[in-house]
């Protein structure tokens, strides 16, 4: 969570959001300085979520510091 965290207060967004063309797979959107981006793959449910707590730790670990 010590990522999700650094992220958020650091304007770096990632959501899990359905794929509304198919009811099984998942999309994942980045936003990052006022910029979305979306992942070109799309994820099961289990899958989704954990891609998007590699992005978070992903970004942290490319942005902090610290």
């Amino acid at each position: 969570m010590r990522h999700v965290g650094w992220c958020l207060d650091n304007g770096i967004y990632i959501s899990v959001t359905p794929n509304w063309s198919t009811s099984t797979k998942w999309t994942i959107e980045v936003k990052l300085k006022g910029t979305v981006h979306e992942d070109p793959l799309r994820y099961d449910d289990k899958d989704a979520l954990h891609k998007m707590y590699e992005y978070y730790k992903y970004y942290y670990n490319k942005y902090n510091a610290n």
